[in-house]
């Protein structure tokens, strides 16, 4: 829903700043929980690159 509201204002810098965001609370989070360190990047790379793809479907339609 962020997406979609920042696509509708040309905002992509606040669109990649929220999905920063969200990568980072999960870091955090992954480090509260004691997950291995790989485990917190691939936390983080995933909520990345799920980011990408969904400013990119939005740039599509």
């Amino acid at each position: 829903m962020v997406i979609g509201l920042t696509a509708t204002t040309d905002s992509l810098i606040t669109a990649i700043f929220a999905i920063l965001a969200v990568g980072f609370m999960v870091f955090s989070n992954g480090g509260f929980s004691q997950k291995s360190t790989y485990a917190m990047l691939v936390d983080l790379g995933h909520a990345i690159v799920s980011g990408i793809v969904v400013i990119g479907a939005q740039g599509l339609l």
